[in-house]
């Protein structure tokens, strides 16, 4: 007999303290999430524009979201105060690019293609023309 109410005390204390740190567990992180809901920031305002601005994703296949193509963002820019004078144009298929993709040029010596753009190789890891050379 002292057996059995040993084994039902030491069942019920298993049960009581799993109960107790679960509701431990779950009050803290109603403490947590309550503090993160009070202090969180509000959704940038061109989230919900209606009209796209160059931060609204396009979607293409095989490469995932783009920013908008021949977008023009002027003066105060929605989602950013750090300038008042901003002044930026994306090119084709949303780069910041001043040619042509679709547009291949001739194949110069030490050139190699990659995609269609050129890369010309002069020197490891350097720039040129506005595309990386290999």
């Amino acid at each position: 007999m002292k057996f059995a109410k040993t084994i039902a005390f030491h069942l019920l204390a298993i049960v009581v303290s799993t109960i107790l740190a679960a509701t431990l567990l779950m009050g803290s992180l109603k403490l947590i999430d309550n503090h993160l809901l009070s202090h969180r920031r509000p959704n940038f305002p061109d989230e919900d524009a209606g009209q796209p601005t160059m931060r609204t994703m396009e979607d293409y296949p095989f490469t995932g979201g783009q920013i908008q193509a021949y977008m023009r963002e002027r003066g105060k820019l929605l989602w950013s105060d750090y300038y008042s004078d901003f002044d930026v144009v994306s090119g084709e298929y949303g780069f910041f690019i001043d040619f042509r993709l679709a547009v291949c040029g001739k194949i110069e010596k030490l050139s190699h293609r990659v995609g269609s753009a050129v890369t010309v190789g002069v020197a490891p890891h350097s720039m040129v023309g506005g595309t990386l050379a290999v």
